[in-house]
């Protein structure tokens, strides 16, 4: 009954456009596309009777010529010879604005998936050239093998399809990528060199460290008054600016005085001196204050940081760094009902940022905000994904955690990784695209499978593009996943639809068991990465159809564990370690030939490392320090110890810790009381 169906498509088409639909392989798809494509799966005689009905609206909308004429003519009507052609020039309009990923993804529709308009030579190749620029040589060289005999007129001149896109084929390709991941997940070049920690320079505490022995997997304090401070700082002009969730601060990067502050009153604090968090600061604030992180983001001299007033919900603010002067006003940056959680992302003329609803019952919810650049006004919002607890085996309730989605850009496509198990994919007008779930941790946590990790390293990771493919990280730490950034689909996955996969989750993975808590650089399509048992290599992560890849592993079994996030630098990786009594500093040469430990100057154990100048800074929950490569100052005479020396005695009174940590821990998860065992379970293969 193909008449019933295409009632039912064009109903979705035309009153539910915007909505996603689960396709193929756990993608989803904008309904628009969806029911588009299987009205063009059907046979002649169905389009035929489709044209018949639907062209006449089709070609009113592709007579209006604007925009959103042709935007509805070929998402609603695509099927009709109207809706082609709409949709070819929809794609014109969009390589003509610079989104050559939109404009490519409607040439394809028209060229693949049209019943009846294959498009206009011209468009087959501005496609096949799109495709050469985005580094789909393989789409072009199919696009010549079928069309490339056809000529048109080319630049005042007569051309074939192949001329045109072989030549474009035989240029040279652009350089590759190749840079490090800042704290707050910012791509940015490799630096020269950074030296080796021997002295504390100076050091501004944040909150106390909990060194209580019974918890040895969480260091840090959390919730009441004094609690997590997770913040990513970043440095630019001579200043470090800390964003510490009430207000601002910029200090002096080499001697660490204060210079001014945006937000909350610090009460008297002199600029030019030293700082210090006054007495009580963090009083008043909600325990959902310490689930949140806090960005100091900076581009183009602008730096972008989520603020709160309340000490619960924030907003977006945008100040000059050269000044300290706000870019937007002071009603700018704020979405009602709504808490920016997470790092933002400066993209052309927007600022992109995640985060999710105020009211309590919707907190699993996860949303997309695009603000304007320059003004600070909000143009749209886009629902990602939601996650609900489902409890545990006990029958305790799961908490729920603050979800902080990390988003990253190329082309005309927004990518969003959600630490609630979720991938998606939205174009510049808020639409999205694809979505997907990525593979559930394998050693989930019972009480809400969210790993939440406040111990040792903190649980962002950077999503990054290599060509087609999209890398990121789970925040289990315990994988890294490759999957096609237009399609959304893992390299696995069976290219025969008649074939299915058990799993189809499993194509995402390219390191399959292997420890890879941080991406920390990337060389072209080389990977550095780093695990918790202190284990560091280099990746292939765009290597086709391949589980594992081509790895330089280098793991020392000694008591140390990765406690921080590296840093990468030309000629060595410093990546920071802590063991059950000491801490140091492991660096490795470029070529993982050749490792040293250095140990570590400061009483607290290190933690994100981070360049500023001539010294070497590790930002942790409860402290900053700034490092030399200078040897220690002698003790004063008066009996005092120099900032930051080893022996100064436990925060708050407590005794030493005695965390003895075994190569291969995981930090941040709560201990699971004893369970007697089933015997089905027992008995069911694994």
């Amino acid at each position: 009954d193909w008449e019933g169906a295409i009632d039912a498509w064009q109903t979705v088409l035309n009153d539910y456009p915007a909505s996603v639909l689960p396709a193929e392989d756990g993608i989803w798809l904008p309904a628009s596309v969806v029911c588009s494509r299987k009205i063009a799966a059907l046979p002649a005689e169905a389009i035929k009777a489709y044209e018949q009905r639907y062209e006449t609206p089709a070609a009113q909308k592709l007579a209006q010529g604007t925009p959103a004429g042709l935007r509805s003519a070929a998402e609603q009507f695509f099927c009709t010879r109207s809706g082609g052609e709409a949709m070819e020039r929809l794609g014109n309009l969009y390589a003509d604005q610079g989104a050559v990923a939109l404009a490519v993804r409607c040439w394809e529709a028209v060229a693949g998936s049209h019943p009846t308009w294959k498009g206009s030579p011209a468009m087959l190749a501005r496609l096949g050239l799109a495709c050469v620029r985005l580094g789909l040589a393989e789409r072009a060289r199919d696009i010549v093998a079928r069309h490339g005999d056809r000529t048109l007129l080319w630049r005042g001149a007569e051309s074939t399809i192949g001329a045109i896109v072989n030549a474009a084929i035989a240029a040279p390709p652009p350089p590759q990528r190749t840079g490090v991941f800042l704290p707050d997940l910012t791509f940015a070049p490799v630096p020269d060199a950074a030296p080796e920690p021997r002295s504390v320079k100076w050091r501004l505490e944040l909150g106390p460290r909990n060194d209580a022995p019974e918890v040895p997997d969480r260091w840090i304090r959390r919730g009441g008054g004094a609690g997590s401070l997770q913040t990513y700082p970043s440095v630019a002009a001579g200043k470090l600016f800390v964003n510490l969730g009430r207000c601002l601060i910029a200090l002096d990067s080499a001697t660490g005085e204060f210079q001014w502050r945006i937000g909350e009153p610090l009460g008297e604090v002199a600029a030019g001196g030293p700082f210090k968090l006054p007495a009580g600061f963090f009083q008043g604030v909600t325990p959902a204050f310490w689930g949140h992180r806090w960005f100091a983001v900076i581009s183009d001299g602008v730096l972008y940081a989520n603020l709160t007033k309340t000490g619960k919900w924030c907003q977006l603010r945008a100040i000059r760094v050269s000044d300290a002067r706000l870019v937007w006003g002071p009603e700018m940056g704020i979405v009602a009902d709504f808490d920016l959680t997470g790092p933002p992302l400066v993209w052309r003329d927007r600022v992109y940022v995640g985060g999710v609803p105020r009211e309590d019952a919707k907190r699993g919810e996860v949303w997309l905000f695009a603000f304007d650049r320059r003004t600070g006004a909000l143009e749209w919002k886009t629902f990602i994904s939601s996650y609900q607890p489902q409890g545990n085996r006990w029958g305790a309730a799961a908490e729920m955690p603050v979800f902080a989605p990390v988003v990253t850009a190329s082309g005309s496509y927004v990518y969003v990784c959600t630490n609630n198990g979720a991938l998606a994919c939205v174009g510049h007008t808020g639409q999205v695209v694809w979505a997907t779930k990525y593979p559930r941790p394998n050693d989930y946590n019972p009480f809400g499978w969210l790993s939440q990790t406040s111990g040792d390293t903190w649980d962002l990771s950077p999503i990054f593009t290599i060509g087609r493919d999209l890398i990121f990280l789970p925040s289990d730490g315990s994988h890294c996943c490759r999957l096609d950034s237009i399609t959304g689909r893992g390299h696995l996955a069976p290219r025969d639809p008649n074939e299915r996969v058990s799993n189809p989750l499993q194509a995402m993975k390219i390191v399959k068991r292997e420890d890879c808590r941080h991406l920390v650089a990337v060389d072209g399509d080389l990977g550095t990465l780093v695990g918790p048992e202190s284990k560091v290599y280099d990746l292939k992560l765009a290597k086709f159809g391949k589980i594992g890849g081509e790895a330089a592993y280098v793991t020392v079994k000694t008591p140390f564990r990765y406690c921080g996030r590296a840093l990468v630098t030309k000629n060595e990786i410093f990546v920071p370690v802590r063991g059950s009594s000491s801490s140091a500093i492991r660096i490795f040469d470029r070529a993982f030939r050749n490792s040293r430990d250095v140990k570590w100057p400061a009483a607290g154990p290190p933690g994100t490392l981070m360049l500023a100048g001539k010294l070497l800074l590790s930002v942790s929950p409860h402290e900053i320090v700034a490092l030399s490569d200078e040897a220690p100052p002698n003790p004063p005479d008066d009996g005092t110890k120099p900032p930051g020396d080893g022996t100064e005695p436990p925060m708050d009174g407590a005794e030493p810790p005695d965390d003895d940590f075994k190569p291969g821990e995981r930090g941040g998860v709560r201990p699971r009381p004893p369970v007697p065992p089933d015997p089905e379970e027992d008995a069911a293969p694994r």
